[in-house]
């Protein structure tokens, strides 16, 4: 095995951060608890209709939700007898694979309901990743690495060195990158293993620092190699981020904290070549609140944020999303956050009545079709947010929502507004038509051009 020694000063990049509110931050455009349907979040994913899927325990059960892109619970789903939901995904047919402790795994169609199940046996499986083939591979507790076929059916079963492994993932090449843990309590050391595509090891490494060392994600990166977050104990238990090339040799080694504890349960490579560390601090206040950290290609921070504040606000999971803002989830306190990268002018992590108008650009002729974007805290929670469909009222379309409104007009002047041009051959007729154009119709031509996340 290959073994990187963290020498405090010189290899280890150590960054203390001040934890306030960062000028270029995402702001929250939507949060919610659901301690009514699910006690402990272990995992999101983003679905293809923009919702979002979630899993992990109500009671004893594993429990999977299913939420509409505002946060609504479109329906959810326990499991009974099978305990702890600790990773889902979508997959290709639009249904979900989700697994946890016990090692089980099963399978539903697009509404939740199960369409099989497999037990692998009594250890705890920790990740899933839909394969190229129509299978998955799995990976958990006492170093498993199990592949099946699209039904399920084992297609082989590997053990490795290590105490967990916390994520698997397929690479580029078809083989599998894999990260954890390895040694004994007080001197877990971070582990690193890549397979070919019959589980066989390729290479490992062990990145060892001083105390407890430990991944909880990786995620290949554009340039073919991987990138791998965790924690680390060299300095105090700080937020690690490490980069490699396709061999596992280290690039750069970054940490990040303050002087409580973080650690780092996700991270992933963002669309604009950086990278995204999620996880939770006690540094900025009294108990647990989560937080994201985001750094460029070279992994210097270029902002950080903290989120929640009851204390106990844990990110287990967290997803860059289509709309290039991101999705959050965690507990105890059973809680998810949308967050989306623009419009917050005040910085203080939330859309409302004091942020500035997003811009005002001016239509080139009289006649277009202007979306007005009010932003007002009218239930002073301090949160911008959304609720209801669009009416069409006094022949404007308009969206009355607990925080703000939206309207539609035949206008030329804006004030606060963003522009929504509808060209005629991108029109339906209806038996009410709104210049031309129906709900319907202007719904899936915002979707198309990336309004409806961030605006319906």
């Amino acid at each position: 095995m290959g073994k990187l020694r963290l020498i405090a000063g010189l290899i280890l990049a150590l960054f203390l951060v001040g934890f306030a509110v960062a000028e270029d931050a995402p702001a929250v455009v939507w949060e919610i608890n659901l301690k009514d349907t699910i006690s402990f979040i272990y995992s999101v994913d983003e679905t293809s209709d923009g919702g979002y899927i979630l899993t992990g325990i109500e009671g004893s059960n594993d429990v999977l939700v299913k939420l509409d892109s505002d946060g609504k619970v479109e329906w959810d789903k326990d499991f009974g007898g099978i305990s702890e939901g600790r990773s889902v995904q979508q997959t290709s047919d639009g249904g979900y694979i989700l697994t946890g402790f016990g090692g089980w795994l099963i399978k539903t169609d697009s509404n939740g309901d199960e369409e099989w199940s497999e037990d692998y046996g009594s250890f705890n499986i920790y990740s899933v990743d839909e394969t190229s083939d129509g299978g998955f591979i799995l990976a958990g507790s006492e170093g498993a690495l199990i592949k099946t076929d699209e039904l399920g059916d084992l297609s082989w079963e590997k053990d490795f060195d290590a105490i967990d492994i916390h994520w698997v993932e397929q690479a580029s090449d078809g083989g599998y990158i894999l990260a954890g843990f390895v040694g004994p309590l007080g001197s877990w050391d971070g582990l690193l293993i890549k397979t070919d595509s019959d589980g066989d090891k390729e290479w490992s490494r062990i990145l060892d620092g001083y105390g407890n060392d430990l991944f909880y994600a990786v995620d290949p990166t554009s340039d073919g190699g991987y990138i791998a977050g965790g924690f680390t104990g060299s300095n105090g238990t700080d937020f690690w981020l490490v980069k490699t090339d396709f061999d596992g040799v280290g690039e750069w080694i970054k940490t990040f904290g303050g002087s409580g504890r973080e650690e780092a349960r996700y991270v992933q490579e963002t669309s604009d070549g950086g990278y995204i560390l999620a996880g939770y601090t006690t540094s900025s206040k009294s108990g647990y609140v989560g937080w994201l950290v985001k750094t460029d290609s070279s992994g210097n921070e270029e902002w950080s944020q903290t989120y929640g504040s009851s204390g106990s606000n844990l990110i287990y999971s967290a997803q860059q999303t289509s709309d290039g803002g991101f999705i959050l989830a965690g507990g105890y306190n059973f809680w998810v956050v949308k967050l989306v990268q623009d419009d917050d002018e005040d910085d203080d992590g939330v859309l409302n009545e004091h942020d500035k108008c997003p811009g005002t650009v001016l239509p080139d002729e009289p006649g277009k079709l202007t979306l007005f974007f009010h932003y007002s805290d009218i239930d002073g929670d301090g949160i911008f947010e959304t609720e209801g469909k669009p009416k069409l009222i006094n022949g404007i379309w308009t969206r009355t929502i607990k925080d703000s409104q939206f309207t539609l007009e035949k206008t030329y002047g804006c004030s606060c507004t963003q522009i929504l041009e509808l060209k005629p051959d991108e029109l339906e007729s209806n038996e009410e038509p709104f210049y031309g154009c129906t709900y319907d119709t202007m719904m899936k031509f915002i979707r198309q051009n990336g309004w409806a996340k961030k605006l319906f």
